[in-house]
């Protein structure tokens, strides 16, 4: 089971599972719909609560619902996806494994990468 909460300028999924934290930056998370077919991706679904427009960039909060438990989060949203997300609906959101970065829960130290 995986649980997601915002940090200072990411976005962390942490496992409750084992010892790994896996994190990314929000701009790095896109719509499905905005991805390209063939990425190699992890996805996570996020229930939209609102979407706000902070004049240079559009940000999306929500919570992500199922299999990540129902924590907040937080997406920076690209000028091509905005008119993709809508506030009240569940959309699936995916973050380029590359993207990801794995830190040890205990130490809050760099980790290599777990399967997630």
């Amino acid at each position: 089971m995986l649980s997601l909460s915002r940090g200072e300028d990411s976005l962390v999924l942490a496992p409750e599972h084992g010892g790994t934290i896996v994190g990314f930056r929000p701009e790095h998370a896109l719509p499905r719909a905005a991805a390209p077919k063939s990425a190699d991706v992890a996805a996570f679904s996020v229930r939209i609560k609102r979407i706000e427009f902070l004049g240079a960039e559009w940000l999306a909060y929500g919570s992500a619902d199922g299999q990540f438990g129902n924590v907040n989060v937080l997406c920076r949203l690209r000028p091509e996806t905005v008119g993709k997300v809508k506030a009240g609906e569940v959309q699936e959101f995916v973050v380029a494994r590359h993207n990801l970065r794995f830190f040890s829960k205990a130490t809050g130290m760099r980790a290599g990468p777990s399967p997630i």
